[in-house]
């Protein structure tokens, strides 16, 4: 299930951070929703989902 709070950020934040993101993503399993200038641009998720 997605969490607004949780599996939503932008594309700025994931460059940054991109280890800790992909180590979310795989543990949870939840596709992450990269943004830019607040608007969806691109989805993220692991490869055995």
């Amino acid at each position: 299930m997605l969490d607004r709070t949780k599996d939503i950020d932008s594309l700025t934040n994931f460059k940054r951070n991109t280890t800790q993101y992909l180590q979310r993503i795989k543990e949870s399993g939840n596709p992450l929703i990269l943004t830019v200038n607040g608007k969806a641009e691109v989805v993220v998720q692991d490869a055995e989902s």
